[in-house]
């Protein structure tokens, strides 16, 4: 991205400027906040909208930057009264010579004399810029002077901020450092494509949550650690262990009479149910990620119910069925569940009765006569 930004016209860092300072903004929300693109200007918030300008000129008395600003706030399209803030964020330093020095210092009425002053110089000179004429006219327009006058209580220029260039390594030093030096600017460059993603473009909006889950997908693709699964002690007691004894996934356990593996099937339940709830419930990507892992686990269990059929010993299917139960707890290697390097056998084993828990023609019981087999 760095060579791209060295490259890119005057117009085009001004565009990417934008959007670069949208992708601070998004770093800055708290929860429940969104940030708009182009909806309402440049980039707004809950209660504040931002003009952005990249410029490498000084910000004068009759710089159109600041000009325009204060006639897009006084259109009749924009809804001023939503805004407490108003801001004119530019990478101009505010010329020593204009009267635009300490601005956000002054007071409405104070910063209404600067611009009637400016606008006494304008008038004074023999050659006027048509374009800044009509600027003028429209903001100081005395038809227009509640609109000028919430615009000047609000408003404040925060002049002289970091250029792109600068922008850039400051989003990367801040809000990149567990990211490895050298995917930093490929991972900037994925966040900042997501602002182009067409359903976040076509909305004009992005809200803390969507944005919070981008970063924890894009941030998981660019730390080369391993990822070890989140452990979950069974705390159940004897009382809620009894009531387990009903439920369909151990009903089906004593339909083949193994007993003895009740208690451990219990145990794993509930230990995968802690992981499900406590470290898995709030992030969208890994909801996506078990719905994927439970259909990897039926399918699983399909194909090696119909093996055990096909190979069945009728004289005992009880036997055969405990072995196939089994195989299926204590398999030679466990289905890895996202990205996890150690994913332990109680969370696979337990999201196996979990499904055969819901699952009515889901049995550990080898029956050559049910049609279950369809399943996968």
């Amino acid at each position: 991205m760095s060579k791209q930004i060295n490259d890119a016209s005057q117009s085009q860092k001004g565009f990417l400027y934008q959007y670069v300072q949208t992708l601070w903004c998004c770093f800055q929300m708290c929860e429940g906040e969104s940030v708009y693109i182009e909806m309402f200007g440049d980039i707004s918030t809950n209660e504040t909208q931002i003009e952005v300008k990249h410029y490498s000129d000084e910000l004068t008395d009759l710089h159109e930057n600041f000009w325009k600003t204060i006639r897009n706030w006084m259109d009749d399209s924009f809804k001023l009264s939503e805004y407490s803030h108003l801001l004119l964020l530019t990478t101009q330093k505010i010329s020593d010579n204009s009267r635009l020095v300490n601005w956000n210092e002054k007071n409405h009425k104070e910063r209404q004399e600067i611009l009637r002053a400016i606008q006494a110089s304008f008038n004074r000179q023999n050659k006027k810029s048509q374009e800044t004429q009509k600027l003028l006219d429209f903001v100081l327009d005395p038809q227009k002077n509640n609109k000028l006058e919430y615009v000047l209580k609000h408003m404040n220029i925060v002049a002289e901020q970091p250029g792109i260039e600068h922008l850039w390594k400051k989003l990367k030093d801040v809000h990149a450092k567990s990211i490895p030096d050298s995917s930093k600017d490929s991972f900037m460059q994925s966040l900042l494509g997501y602002l182009f993603n067409p359903s976040v473009y076509s909305e004009n909006k992005i809200s803390y949550a969507d944005f919070s889950n981008m970063v924890q997908t894009i941030t998981q693709d660019y730390i080369p650690r391993k990822k070890f699964f989140p452990k979950a002690e069974c705390n159940i007691s004897s009382e809620d262990r009894a009531k387990q004894e009903d439920r369909p996934y151990i009903t089906k356990i004593k339909e083949i009479e193994y007993h003895d593996v009740v208690k451990k099937a219990i145990t794993d339940y509930h230990r995968t149910l802690t992981n499900l709830i406590n470290d898995f419930s709030n992030r969208i990507v890994l909801r996506e990620a078990l719905q994927e892992y439970e259909s990897e686990i039926e399918s699983s269990f399909c194909k090696q119910r119909r093996y055990h059929i096909r190979n069945l010993d009728k004289q005992d299917v009880i036997k055969a069925s405990q072995n196939f139960y089994d195989e299926m707890i204590d398999p030679q290697s466990v289905i890895p569940f996202y990205d996890y390097d150690d994913t332990p056998k109680y969370f696979s084993n337990g999201m196996l009765h979990g499904i055969i828990d819901e699952k009515d023609n889901m049995r550990w019981i080898l029956n050559t006569g049910e049609d279950d087999e369809s399943n996968d």
